[in-house]
């Protein structure tokens, strides 16, 4: 018989990493809304200035749609690690017919994410120059290390949801011969 306690171990570690991670998310997506009823004008200032823009003379609405669009990012996010923190939980419980297909959700969650993220870039980056002289407003897009590598964990994960529903049949198949 193989020993998995190793294995379930480091999974059950690795799920509550992610629930720890969702906490943190949660709390992000809460100081970016807070921020936006509260402060907005400094909040929108600060996301502005992450978008490469100048936020003197930003409008009121401007900071609101740029705090929404953040939090929706840190909601994606938390989607994208839920669907993690569910294929190591799988994993844990000894589950690889679970896990693979956590770990397929976990991909389509990663490809949205990383879909999403260059259009919400290119949004906020209008939004964050609207209030400049015509002729000066901007759409940037943002395709660099941070997208590649969630491209390469998204293909990772799409791998290992393939990986995880072969090892659920031969898990099945040696479950059988015993």
């Amino acid at each position: 018989m193989v020993d998995t306690t190793g294995l379930q171990r480091s999974a059950r570690m690795l799920t509550r990493v992610l629930t720890g991670v969702q906490a943190l998310l949660v709390a992000g997506i809460f100081v970016l809304l807070a921020g936006a009823v509260n402060t907005p004008m400094p909040m929108g200032g600060w996301l502005a200035g992450l978008a490469g823009a100048d936020p003197h003379g930003m409008a009121l609405w401007q900071a609101v749609v740029l705090a929404l669009v953040a939090a929706g990012q840190l909601g994606l996010w938390m989607g994208a690690a839920g669907a993690m923190r569910q294929t190591f939980a799988a994993l844990g419980w000894l589950d690889p017919a679970g896990a693979s297909l956590a770990a397929g959700r976990t991909a389509r969650w990663l490809w949205t994410v990383l879909i999403v993220g260059v259009l919400t870039h290119m949004a906020a980056t209008g939004v964050a120059t609207w209030h400049y002289p015509d002729g000066e407003r901007m759409l940037g897009i943002s395709l660099g290390s941070a997208q590649v590598s969630t491209a390469l964990a998204a293909l990772l994960a799409a791998f290992m949801a393939r990986a995880f529903s072969l090892g659920a049949e031969l898990w099945h198949d040696t479950r059988g011969m015993i």
